[in-house]
């Protein structure tokens, strides 16, 4: 299961499922090159349990955490696939973790969100502003990037051919989740 939660007393319960039509990559920049690794969605299956509250201009969530398995991102080619998971540290940290705290300025096509992200063991706070897009039904797409620099969370990147290829510390993760009713 891609979500997991608790559920507390006052809060509410949705089930929905991340669609395979989302995506979600991360990309950044070399000296000479870009690069992009492309999450597998069609891994994230099952329906999920959503626990929230509902407040006036706000959603608070309870343990809602999007579990990304790091061998489920696709960089283009076997090297840069090892380079990422020794990147983020995988052998000892096979995930990366993103927890919705909350959501504020609900009700129109913009929205920021209060998340936890966890990444090598170290876990920072972002508020990522998104677009909301009501589709079919109560289903909703919900969009993004997030500027990250992937030394706040002591990661070290791969310096390549005795270091004269070195990676950018900012890096975006670039998210388009298609959340459907189950």
């Amino acid at each position: 299961m891609a979500f997991t939660t608790l559920k507390p007393a006052l809060f509410n319960e949705k089930v929905v499922k991340i669609a395979n039509e989302s995506e979600l990559t991360i990309s950044g920049s070399t000296n000479i090159n870009r690069f992009e690794c492309n999450y597998k969605i069609e891994k994230l299956t099952g329906p999920i349990t959503v626990v929230y509250q509902k407040n006036q201009k706000s959603l608070d969530f309870r343990q809602t955490v999007l579990k990304l398995d790091n061998n489920c991102f696709d960089c283009g080619s076997k090297p840069i696939n090892r380079d990422f998971n020794i990147l983020v540290k995988s052998d000892q940290h096979p995930r990366i973790l993103l927890k919705i705290d909350k959501v504020l300025n609900i009700g129109g096509t913009e929205a920021d969100v209060l998340t936890d992200i966890k990444i090598a063991g170290i876990t920072k706070s972002y508020r990522v502003p998104v677009g909301i897009t009501k589709l079919n039904g109560n289903n909703l797409k919900v969009s993004g990037v997030l500027k990250l620099n992937i030394s706040d969370f002591k990661l070290e990147p791969p310096k390549k051919m005795f270091g004269i290829i070195k990676v950018d510390d900012i890096i975006n993760i670039d998210f388009r989740l298609i959340l459907k009713d189950t």
